[in-house]
C-alpha cells in the first residue's frame, strides 16, 4: 500500500488507497454519531482551557463544525447501498502507534507561510504515477519499498537542482520550481527510467553525478522558464496541458536517442 503523510503544526495525516472490505479488518471506527442516531457524548474538557474552548463553539452553526442531518446519513447511506460500481469512499481514521510520529516532510505550500511550490500530495501522486508506468522495474531493482527507492529519486532531483542553479528556487523571476515544472520534471524522470543506459549509469555510481550529465542540457533553456512570458510560451488551457508541453520542452532539450 502506498501513501503520503502530512505534517501540519502539531499532527500528522496520511492519505492512502485501500480497500474498505480489507480496512474493516485492520481497525475500528468511532464518532459522535451513528446511522441510527445514537449519540457518544464528548468527554469533559476539564481544566483544559482549549477544550473548554472548543466544546463551547464545535456545536454552533456559526462554527466549523455543524450537527450532522440525520436524513442527509440517510441518503448517504442509501447511495452507498444502491450503487452499482462500488465508489470510493472517502474518510477520515484517526491512527495509534507506540511511538511518536516524527516530523519527516512539510507540507509545502497550503496554510504555512512558507513560499508554495508544489503540495506533497501533488508530489506523492507524480512519484506515483512513474512507481505503475515502471512497476517492472521497482519491483525487481527496490522491492517496491520507498526507503530503497529514495535514493534513486534524490540523485535525480539534486542533479536537476545543481544543473539548474541559477534559476532554482528563484520563483519570483523563474518558473522552474513551480508546480508545473515539477510536475513535468517527475514524467521526464520516468522516461529516464526506461533508458538502460542511464539506469546501469546509476547502479555504478549511486549518486546525482549519474543524471547531472544526461540533465546538463536544460542549462541552455533556463531563459525559457522566465516568469516574464512564461503563459505565453508554453500556452494551454489548462494545468494538465501545460505540464504536457514543459514535459514535451524538456524532453526534447535532452537530444536521447
Amino acid at each position: 500500500m502506498l501513501a503520503t503523510r502530512i505534517t501540519q503544526k502539531e499532527g500528522v495525516f496520511y492519505f492512502v488507497a485501500f480497500k474498505a472490505v480489507d480496512l474493516l479488518d485492520h481497525v475500528s471506527f468511532s464518532s459522535r454519531y451513528y446511522f441510527e442516531g445514537e449519540r457518544i457524548d464528548a468527554d469533559e474538557p476539564g481544566d483544559d482551557e482549549v477544550a473548554k474552548f472548543i466544546a463551547g463553539i464545535e456545536k454552533s452553526e456559526k462554527s466549523f463544525q455543524r450537527l450532522l442531518n440525520r436524513r442527509k446519513i440517510r441518503q448517504i447511506v442509501n447511495f452507498y447501498e444502491t450503487a452499482v460500481n462500488q465508489p470510493l469512499i472517502p474518510g477520515t481514521i484517526l491512527l495509534f502507534t507506540d511511538e511518536t510520529l516524527r516530523y519527516r516532510i512539510n507540507r509545502l505550500g497550503g496554510r504555512s507561510r512558507q513560499e508554495k511550490w508544489i503540495l506533497q500530495s501533488e508530489v506523492f501522486n507524480e512519484v506515483y504515477k512513474v512507481v505503475m508506468a515502471n512497476r517492472r522495474f521497482f519491483e525487481e531493482r527496490f522491492q517496491m519499498r520507498a526507503d530503497r527507492t529514495y535514493g534513486l529519486v534524490r540523485d535525480y532531483l539534486k542533479a536537476v537542482r545543481d544543473v539548474m542553479e541559477s534559476v532554482w528556487g528563484e520563483n519570483d523571476k523563474f518558473m522552474f520550481t513551480r508546480d508545473v515544472t515539477l510536475k513535468a520534471l517527475f514524467r521526464v524522470f520516468g522516461d529516464l527510467l526506461r533508458n538502460r543506459k542511464i539506469v546501469r549509469g546509476w547502479d555504478e555510481e549511486r549518486s546525482a553525478k549519474a543524471f547531472t550529465s544526461v540533465v546538463k542540457p536544460w542549462a541552455e533553456i533556463t531563459r525559457e522558464f522566465r516568469a516574464d512570458g512564461f503563459y505565453e510560451r508554453f500556452p494551454a488551457k489548462g494545468q494538465v496541458e501545460r505540464v504536457r508541453r514543459i514535459h514535451v520542452k524538456l524532453t526534447q532539450a535532452l537530444n536521447l536517442s
